[in-house]
This record gives C-alpha cells, structure tokens and sequence, in this order.
C-alpha cells in the first residue's frame, strides 16, 4: 500500500535530502585532493634532479623548464605527442673544471599511460641503435637502454629509461674519451630514486 505523507512530512524529507547532499559533498571535498595526490604524478619540472643532488662540482647550467610538444618533436626528431605525451621538462648541469665528464642534461616526458611510454621508449631506442656508435648496460626503472657515440672529439653517453609513464633521457658530454664514467652512473642512480620517491608504482 502506498503511504500517503502530509505536506510538513515531505518538507521535512526534503530538508534531510538537502542536508545529506550537502554532507557528502563536504565529505568528497575534503578526502579527494588526499587521494588525488597519492595516485597522480607530480609535475615534470619536479621530477627532474635538483642542484643538491647531482654529482659534486655540478652547477646549474640552464634552470629547469617544460618543454612544449613542438620543441620536444624538434629536439627528438619525432613527434611524442603521438604517443601520449602530456607533459615534459628538462633541466642542465655543467662542471668545467672536470676533465671528464663536464655536462649533465636531463629531460623527462610524462605520458597518459605506461603503454604509451613504452611505444615512445622503443621508438627512441630504434632511432639509436642504427647510428655509429656502441651499446652498454644498465639498471633502472622497467626498461632501460644506454648508448655511446663520439664526435668531433667530443664524448656523448646517453641513457634513456622508462618508469612506468615516465620517460627519462640523461646525456653526459665527455670532455675526454674513456674518462672517469662513474658520475654519470651516480646521475642515474640518483634520479631514479627521485622517481620512486616522488612518484611510486
């Protein structure tokens, strides 16, 4: 049987109706800025290694900035965007009083998925793999891919990684061949940890 409520009562209902919305809309307001930085990733020019973190005798060189679609398509020779590209940045250090390695330069692309960083990744390590040049190894993030080229008399050692959406390219410039390779390996360490640190799996 259908209830038959007066007028006060179905005010009074509405009343309550009114005051519920408007808890839960408190309650979503106060939980949802906790809950979307635990499972978004920071902003790219965050990522990026800090002055106190790089290898000693390394100063800034070019501030950290983002890096637009078009200059990344520019300095990359390929369009990222394709990928899901959402964001990037990317930040320079130089030591010259080291005879060995006397450039550091970082850049990191933060796409929609890991998926997507995973295409971007593989496309970059295609485009490296056919030049002159020579391979290494090295640990970090799900997937990673170090190549050395020399030109000009000038040493480049680049390692790009992926973790998870996040791409990561390091450049070293060598001042001399065959040089002391162990702070470019010390950049690496480090900005992996700042990864897993600021943006956890």
């Amino acid at each position: 049987m259908r209830r038959a409520y007066t007028v006060s009562a179905v005010h009074g209902f509405r009343r309550i109706a009114v005051l519920l919305g408007l808890a839960t809309c408190l309650l979503v307001a106060v939980t949802w800025p906790a809950n979307a930085s635990r499972s978004g990733t920071p902003a790219p020019t965050g990522l990026l290694l800090t002055p106190a973190e790089v290898p000693a005798g390394f100063t800034v060189e070019s501030r950290v900035h983002t890096v637009s679609a078009a200059k990344e398509a520019a300095d990359t020779g390929m369009s990222l965007a394709r990928f899901g590209r959402v964001s990037g940045a990317e930040v320079s250090y130089k030591n010259p009083h080291s005879l060995g390695l006397v450039d550091i330069d970082i850049s990191v692309d933060v796409f929609r998925t890991a998926g997507g960083a995973h295409a971007a990744y593989n496309a970059l390590v295609e485009r490296e793999v056919p030049g002159s040049g020579s391979s290494f190894q090295f640990k970090a993030g799900n997937e990673a891919f170090g190549f050395n080229l020399t030109l000009l008399g000038i040493s480049e050692r680049t390692a790009d990684w992926r973790y998870g959406r996040i791409l990561i390219d390091l450049l070293g410039s060598y001042e001399t061949a065959g040089a002391d390779s162990s702070p470019f390996f010390t950049a690496i360490r480090r900005q992996q940890a700042r990864l897993v640190r600021l943006a956890p799996q």
